[in-house]
């Protein structure tokens, strides 16, 4: 707002006033009722560091100058967050704050291809509980569920009601991941897809073991049947395993990074190599090695437009 008033930016229009929900529980003495506000020029006079806010009394001030100035107000940071101050010698000029990223953003969601028809497609994961954070429905992995029924197989392999259970639901699952190669049209997609159903019977006939994996059928069964409905959905998600598979083998034969810089590498490497194969599997090692070389030569330019857009005149810096 000083800024502003001075001339030398033009903030928005306010949309509302400030949100002073944090403000109420702030004690405020009289004397900071209307602000002090000193002559800009002098203030920027010197040199301008920014910096952490320390203290309690630094992010009590930040938090009161957010909600008196800031156009928005000084709403609640959502999640994880970073608050900075600028200083000019002892004067506070300006406040930053960083908070999670939205969850809708359309601008951000129309740069990285997050349409509605993508944010509804499923993702096929394991029971592994980080996935319930997912903003997308979820398909179970038949591959891991059936892993999961053979292993009660092995270990409880005197149990006649355990052993019966696997013989009827093992088939069933397997049967569903092999149904996308073998039905011929979607007619015949879904007629198969109604017969093995019989999943449902399976996991809701009573059982005595408790070793029997039916919680799992009962306790999500909206993550069951995607693929049945949506044949491009696919009932197991191996190809995901097999993607990842050489970044999780080779630290296992290289005795893995080490440290926390080596991994990121390696996963910022193994990412961009992937990806690069798809996009350009005729030459996607020359263009990697050629988008090092010129790296080389000039740390400047854009990495992202080296690697995955056309190439633009030696010396000129991407966009």
């Amino acid at each position: 707002m000083r800024l502003e008033r001075g001339g030398l930016l033009r903030l928005p229009a306010l949309r509302r006033r400030g949100n002073f929900v944090e403000r109420r529980h702030l004690v405020i003495p009289a004397q900071e009722a209307v602000p002090v506000v000193p002559p800009i020029g002098p203030v920027l006079a010197g040199a301008l560091v920014v910096r952490p806010l320390a203290g309690d009394e630094e992010r009590r001030r930040w938090r009161i100058d957010m909600a008196r100035h800031h156009y928005l107000g000084c709403s609640t940071l959502v999640a994880e967050a970073l608050s900075y101050t600028a200083w000019a010698g002892e004067e506070a000029v300006a406040h930053l704050g960083w908070a999670a990223a939205a969850l809708r953003n359309d601008p951000r969601d129309h740069y990285l291809g997050w349409d509605e028809p993508t944010k509804h497609r499923r993702l096929v994961v394991d029971r592994y509980n980080a996935y319930n954070k997912m903003p997308v429905p979820l398909q179970y992995c038949y591959a891991h569920l059936l892993r999961e029924v053979k292993d009660c197989a092995r270990e409880f392999e005197d149990n006649v009601e355990v052993q019966r259970f696997v013989e009827v639901f093992a088939p069933l699952l397997a049967s569903a991941m092999a149904l996308r190669g073998v039905a011929t049209s979607k007619d015949d997609f879904r007629r198969h897809a109604r017969a093995l159903k019989q999943i449902l019977k399976a996991v809701k006939a009573p059982a005595l073991h408790p070793a029997i994996h039916q919680g799992i059928f009962r306790d999500h069964p909206e993550r069951l049947y995607h693929w049945a409905t949506d044949r491009s959905v696919p009932a197991e998600n191996n190809l995901a395993e097999r993607e990842l598979q050489p970044l999780v083998i080779s630290p296992k034969v290289s005795f893995g990074s080490q440290s926390d810089a080596g991994a990121r590498t390696r996963e910022i490497v193994m990412t961009t190599l992937v990806t690069l194969r798809r996009r350009r599997p005729e030459d996607y090692l020359q263009r990697f090695k050629s988008a090092l070389d010129e790296l080389a030569r000039n740390e400047h330019r854009d990495p992202y437009d080296l690697v995955f857009r056309d190439r633009s005149p030696p010396g000129v810096t991407g966009s």
